[in-house]
């Protein structure tokens, strides 16, 4: 014990005899290695009971999608549908595909700003293989919550990749359910859905009124970050809750306003391509009602997340929404279906040669390992600190 030095976190000697210590040097290391392996063990069983847990997620998913899907074709026959699709004419076919390009680059620039906003160590290259990916992971899931799986593709710290994919999610969330609630107001003050009456006056207050603040969160959304802070504080894992929530801070007024015009004007161009698959068929539908038929309709679509990427669910409430417009159910279907190809699936298998060089972040056993040295160093400074204060008061 004679020859045991002290070091304090300037890294000088403390000149503090080896007998005032307690506990020997090899306590010391091996403390942080148990609280290592515990952790570690921890963590690898938490990640085997999950799975465990939501294996059976995936074919009960595909059950409700094929129920949906067979429930729709059941009530509208496929060769209707088919036939529909079958006689859209190529000019109008050909301007709702290119019309692909400034949706997708619209969506891209938006997503390009928050990745680079993960850190500067985010290169194009993963920009541009994030994007294409999130649509893959989007088709297998409901409500297109797997686009959150373009967070895999940065190599960035994890909890700032978390963040700014959740902030892209956020943005594409805030113009569904903004312009959503706003466009079925202006339906049902065109007589759609809803009979005269105080009832009706009520839901149109309630709609414009959740509709412009959703859309005002969208332009200060740093106005959220008490109100998450406060939740995550009381959740487990909060630090690291703390830190995705935290990406909110450097997202200034200006940068958040170009995101929501981003998605904005992305979602309007879609609006766009619908109305214009709705002419190919010969349907001869207002620009201005179909848009905002079409934005009820992805209103609805989103917040009823039952099937993979919506399937069914989409098509169902087209022919609910399109129907106040004249629209033949199976014509609605035959659009919804035929824009779903154009805009999901089509970059959907863009995305699948990335798949395999996606990354899930885990839990570095040897940073926890040099953590808990830290942790168990700055306990034994403090004590020498301690002994050394109550020396020189003697």
């Amino acid at each position: 014990m004679e020859g045991t030095r002290f070091v304090c976190k300037s890294g000088a000697d403390c000149g503090v005899p080896g007998d005032m210590m307690p506990a020997p040097t090899h306590a010391t290391e091996s403390s942080p290695m148990k609280v290592a392996s515990a952790t570690a063990s921890s963590s690898s069983l938490h990640e085997k009971n999950t799975r465990k847990r939501r294996w059976w997620t995936i074919p009960l998913r595909l059950i409700l999608t094929a129920a949906v899907v067979g429930l729709l074709l059941w009530q509208i026959p496929w060769r209707d549908v088919l036939s529909s699709a079958a006689s859209m004419r190529p000019r109008y076919l050909v301007w709702a595909i290119l019309l692909w390009i400034p949706a997708h680059g619209l969506q891209f620039a938006r997503w390009a700003i928050l990745a680079k906003h993960a850190g500067k160590e985010t290169t194009w290259p993963d920009i541009f293989r994030s994007y294409w990916v999130g649509f893959t992971l989007a088709v297998v899931t409901p409500g297109r919550i797997g686009q959150f799986g373009r967070c895999f593709a940065l190599k960035v710290p994890a909890a700032r990749a978390i963040g700014v994919s959740l902030l892209e999610r956020f943005y594409a969330t805030v113009v569904l359910n903004g312009a959503g609630p706003l466009a079925l107001a202006v339906m049902i003050l065109g007589g759609a859905f809803l009979p005269a009456g105080v009832w009706r006056i009520a839901v149109l207050s309630g709609l414009c009124f959740v509709g412009i603040g959703v859309l005002v969160l969208g332009i200060i959304p740093r106005a959220l970050l008490p109100a998450l802070l406060w939740i995550v504080h009381r959740l487990p894992l909060s630090e690291k809750l703390e830190r995705i929530v935290r990406v909110l801070e450097g997202l200034r007024g200006g940068v958040a306003l170009i995101l929501l015009a981003l998605s904005l004007l992305s979602t309007v161009v879609a609006l766009i391509q619908f109305v214009i698959l709705l002419w190919a068929m010969d349907f001869a539908v207002p620009l201005g009602l179909g848009m905002i038929a079409v934005m009820v309709n992805f209103f609805l679509k989103a917040n009823l997340p039952i099937s993979m990427a919506g399937l069914g669910v989409g098509e169902w409430t087209a022919v609910f929404c399109l129907s106040e417009l004249g629209v033949a159910p199976a014509a609605a279907v035959a659009g919804s279906l035929v824009l779903f190809a154009i805009n999901v699936l089509s970059p959907a298998l863009l995305g699948i040669p990335v798949l395999p060089s996606l990354k899930i972040p885990r839990a570095n056993t040897e940073q926890i390992h040099v953590l808990a040295l830290h942790r168990n160093r700055d306990k034994s400074v403090e004590s020498c600190e301690q002994i050394l204060a109550t020396d020189e008061a003697k």
